[in-house]
């Protein structure tokens, strides 16, 4: 194999660790819009605070899970009354397969005016692209994110991964390849017919040609 092919082979495994966080950014649940609580008259405290966690093939979705209680305005009785109430909120996304690659943290609130350029790449690298419908009903809030920051080991990890299964195929299709030639009598480089050992159109020695 010659540096041209190896060099197309990291390229195609590019492409594919590409692919899978972004397959996996598609199987990743959909970010859930916030419990309305009740109409608080008093101060919201905050009994528990969790983080969840929601694994598949592809992605890991982190949620957090807040726990509030208070003095509140009941909506269907309409009467004050006291009980708890609970929260949840999008933390990060994590693709790539079969290690994860790439990781988009959710803004807890907008960081970047619409004339700011350079907060718009900086919130697209950190939060990823969003898509998907519209979060909690607020115009351009994305219920799915693309991550875009790497996580370099598992890049490296499905770079490695990738690169080994193209060459393996490409290796395998180019053996193939090879004895389907050889056993029409034509050249095994470039498919001329051939009745002696050297190949009269590309000129390579076929008995070399299977010792290699």
């Amino acid at each position: 194999m010659n540096r041209r092919q190896f060099l197309l082979s990291v390229g195609f495994a590019t492409a594919l660790c590409v692919l899978s966080a972004f397959f996996g950014a598609l199987r990743a649940p959909r970010a859930q819009p916030i419990t309305l609580p009740p109409f608080a008259v008093s101060k919201s405290k905050v009994h528990n605070r969790s983080l969840e966690t929601q694994s598949g093939i592809g992605f890991t979705f982190t949620r957090e899970r807040t726990e509030l209680g208070g003095m509140y305005i009941d909506r269907q009785a309409g009467l004050p009354s006291w009980g708890r109430w609970s929260q949840t909120r999008p933390i990060e996304t994590r693709a790539g397969w079969p290690f994860r690659c790439a990781i988009a943290s959710w803004p807890r609130r907008r960081t970047a005016e619409p004339s700011d350029l350079i907060g718009h790449v900086r919130s697209l690298w950190e939060s990823g692209i969003p898509f998907g419908a519209e979060e909690w009903g607020i115009p351009g809030r994305s219920s799915r994110r693309f991550p875009m920051r790497p996580i370099w080991t598992g890049v490296l990890g499905n770079l490695v991964f990738y690169t080994c299964i193209v060459l393996v195929i490409a290796y395998s299709l180019g053996a193939v390849r090879f004895r389907l030639r050889r056993r029409r009598g034509l050249c095994p480089r470039c498919a001329y017919p051939i009745s002696s050992p050297r190949c009269p159109e590309c000129g390579v020695h076929i008995e070399d040609r299977i010792a290699g």
